[in-house]
């Protein structure tokens, strides 16, 4: 068993190793070894790896030597069989480094075939290879945040997306936010803190845009972000435009009248509300006092067909005696409003 390891051992030392690079295996006196010639390093496309390719007279393997000091100390075998006299290894580092490279090609010995003998490493003198830098392919994230899907919109309103990039860390990160309607561009964010909140990443804005540069209907609102790199990605939905003038007026409560709560405090609010053209509007807000009214409900408006109507039933024993001024507004973005003085 013992001499079996010892074997094994002459095998493994003599076939890997020059130990630091700087020894070459004395070669039986028939032992030819390769000359090599034509040796290149190129930096690749991948930000940390180097190319190395040289020629040799004999078909030989190799191996080469590379690091950041010389002479360079790391290596790396070729991999390829015996039989080549072009010769490649890539071999990897850091991205944005100088790297110092040698080779040394080897053959086997003769006698003893499962032995390689190998040359000095060349050139005496190492080449010189800068890996290329790191290159941003990663496309940045965006989503869109406001206003939501499918929303009927109006008036003038803020347009917000969430952008990141994930090589801000490394001097990338998001150097724009473009907002489009319909494929055109409406705008731009290059700086998120205009309109951040305390739900989201960072926010950009196109802040007090005015839909009503578009015309009413179905339009597509998207966001495109663009990293300093040049990488981009969209996110977009649809939204409705409805720039239409509302109207409202008072049913019931009438102006001057006096409240009369039933025994429960209840007093019932009617008013009419539409856009132009006889459409319902669906939003109806109430005032008393300029303050919003809480705790109004929403009820079915008995004794009409009218779809107009907006009834809501409120509780007002709170509500102080004397004189108060009622409002109704109409609409969420497009508004109208209309108010009535009573007393209780």
């Amino acid at each position: 068993m013992r001499r079996w390891l010892l074997l094994v051992a002459i095998i493994v030392g003599s076939a890997f190793g020059c130990n630091d690079g700087n020894e070459t295996t004395k070669p039986d006196p028939e032992v030819v070894l390769p000359i090599q010639s034509n040796i290149v390093c190129t930096a690749t496309e991948h930000a940390s790896g180097i190319a190395v390719t040289w020629t040799t007279d004999l078909p030989a393997s190799g191996v080469v030597y590379y690091g950041t000091s010389s002479p360079p100390t790391d290596y790396q075998w070729e991999g390829a069989s015996l039989y080549d006299t072009d010769h490649l290894v890539n071999v990897y580092g850091e991205p944005s480094t100088l790297y110092y490279i040698q080779v040394k090609s080897c053959v086997w010995d003769p006698e003893r075939t499962s032995i390689l003998i190998c040359g000095a490493k060349q050139p005496a003198v190492p080449e010189t290879c800068r890996t290329a830098p790191y290159v941003d392919q990663d496309l940045p994230r965006v989503r869109w945040v406001y206003p939501r899907e499918g929303a009927n919109v109006g008036g003038v309103m803020d347009l917000k997306a969430e952008a990141s990039d994930a090589w801000e860390i490394y001097g990338g990160g998001v150097e724009r936010v473009s907002f489009y309607v319909d494929g055109n561009l409406v705008g731009t964010d290059t700086a998120p803190p205009d309109c951040q909140d305390d739900t989201h990443g960072p926010l950009y804005c196109l802040q007090q845009w005015d839909s009503a540069q578009e015309p009413d209907g179905n339009h597509t609102f998207s966001a495109h972000v663009y990293d300093r790199a040049g990488n981009s990605m969209s996110d977009g939905i649809n939204l409705t435009i409805d720039n239409r003038p509302r109207f409202v007026e008072w049913v019931d409560p009438r102006d001057g009248d006096v409240l009369a709560p039933d025994w429960h405090g209840r007093v019932e609010l009617r008013v009419r509300a539409w856009k132009a053209g006889g459409f319902p509007e669906q939003f109806v807000f109430w005032r008393l006092d300029g303050v919003p009214i809480q705790g109004a409900l929403l009820i079915h408006c008995e004794g009409t067909w009218d779809p107009l109507i907006h009834c809501r039933q409120w509780y007002c024993n709170d509500v102080p005696a004397g004189t108060h001024t009622l409002t109704a507004i109409a609409g969420a973005d497009i508004t109208a409003e209309a108010s009535i003085v009573v007393k209780k």
